[in-house]
């Protein structure tokens, strides 16, 4: 444009409401020496301490917040603290404690922008829920709580809490949305922003299981709500683990038929083919790395969320532990053929000693077979036998002493000693 200029833009469908917004377009040659105006929007403008609340930053913005253009990375200081404002110009910020009700500023500035500064006050609830402490009015304004139900496991789904909802004559339904009303969901709480939602995602399950939802805002009465989680058909076969720079296969089924899904993995995003494959390259990696594979699927009108993790190995790192593993691998092979040296040496000492003990128990078995046979040997038939040299004896002797006798004996018994012995 040559100068800046302003354009209506509309929005039309059958069956809902036109709309109309206008933009600005700004001429780069005629930028404005002064600085833009920044606009802040929160709701309510008291919240009790520990409370989370959120704050929107635009410099464009309609009285009601409906419409904004956010500024992104804005500096907002709260309580000697400062956050940068996200994509959306939203920050999230948390009151702090108090002993009394106590007013705080809140200060946004960027570059390029008026520095703009407002007031909030800080509620003093005395360390209880501040549920508790709200004095409601007399008449309890209504909320609309809208979200999908039944959910499928692991679904991000989205709250949306809304007041003064209508319905056309057409069916169209319109509401103004609430903002920073707080939604309570499995154990997880959050605020509903300038569009009056929350997101979730949807537990696992076994089976199906019933979860409840609870939205509070002051000035409004509490809704609970309960939604149906069931288990998800969507299965997804891959790999548990995979080398850095290698490619795999996952195959992505729905109620066991394959499926055409859509697959994000490390960044990258494509879809399966008619039978549910879709071949992947697993990025490098300094270390070992867990990456989630994301697939989306639509059944019913409705979206399917499916999720599994990837663990992706180092090269370098799986070479070192293959490496230590194949030195570990000898050592155990060297430690043990020496146990199996050393068993062979034990047994072949015990059967050296078993066999010196037989040979010491055969020779006292022929010494004892000798000793049973101490009689006068017959080989030597020339020889006379004792009885004959004592009968000799006491006919040469008329007269023989014992001691002689003895002497005879024992002489008889040596002399068949030395004969076994030889």
């Amino acid at each position: 444009v040559d100068e800046n200029t302003t354009f209506e833009i509309t929005a039309q469908k059958e069956g809902y409401i036109e709309k109309n917004i206008t933009l600005t377009i700004k001429n780069i040659e005629k930028k404005d020496t002064e600085d833009q105006p920044l606009y802040i929007y929160y709701s309510p403008k008291t919240v009790f301490e520990r409370s989370e609340f959120v704050i929107v930053v635009a410099d464009y913005i309609t009285e009601d917040g409906e419409y904004y253009s956010p500024v992104e990375k804005a500096m907002v200081t709260f309580d000697g603290k400062t956050n940068l404002t996200n994509e959306t110009g939203v920050t999230l910020l948390v009151a702090p404690e108090v002993d009394e009700d106590k007013s705080y500023k809140i200060t946004v500035y960027k570059d390029g922008y008026e520095e703009i500064e407002t007031t909030l006050t800080v509620k003093d609830i005395d360390g209880t829920d501040p549920e508790e402490n709200v004095t409601e009015p007399e008449n309890h304004s209504i909320l609309y709580v809208f979200y999908q139900d039944p959910l499928f496991e692991n679904q991000p789904f989205m709250v949306v809490v809304a007041d003064n909802v209508t319905e056309t004559e057409n069916g169209t339904i319109l509401y103004d949305p609430v903002i920073n009303a707080t939604v309570k969901f499995n154990n997880e709480t959050k605020y509903t922003d300038i569009n009056g939602s929350a997101s979730f995602v949807s537990p696992s399950v076994d089976g199906e299981a019933n979860y409840t939802v609870v939205v509070a805002k002051e000035g409004y009465n509490t809704v609970e709500k309960t939604v149906k989680i069931i288990d998800s058909p969507l299965t997804i076969d891959a790999p548990t683990y995979i080398n850095e720079t290698e490619k795999f296969k996952i195959m992505v089924k729905l109620y066991d038929e394959p499926v055409v899904a859509y697959v994000i993995f490390n960044d990258t995003k494509n879809y399966t083919d008619e039978n549910g494959e879709l071949s992947l390259k697993a990025p490098e990696v300094e270390n070992d790395t867990m990456l989630n594979i994301t697939v989306i699927t639509v059944y019913n009108d409705t979206y399917i969320y499916g999720e599994v993790k990837i663990l992706i190995k180092n090269k370098e790192i799986q070479a070192r532990s293959t490496l230590s593993e194949s030195w570990l691998s000898v050592l155990l092979g060297i430690i043990v053929a020496l146990l199996i040296s050393l068993a062979c040496l034990i047994l072949m000492k015990r059967r050296k000693t078993m066999f010196s003990k037989k040979e010491k128990i055969e020779t006292f078995a022929e010494t004892e077979e000798n000793i049973e046979d101490f009689q006068p040997i017959e080989e030597d038939r020339n020889e006379k036998t004792d009885d004959e040299l004592l009968s000799e004896t006491k006919e040469t002797l008329p007269a023989v002493s014992d001691t002689y006798l003895d002497k005879v004996i024992d002489s008889i018994i040596k002399k068949n000693l030395d004969k076994t012995k030889a």
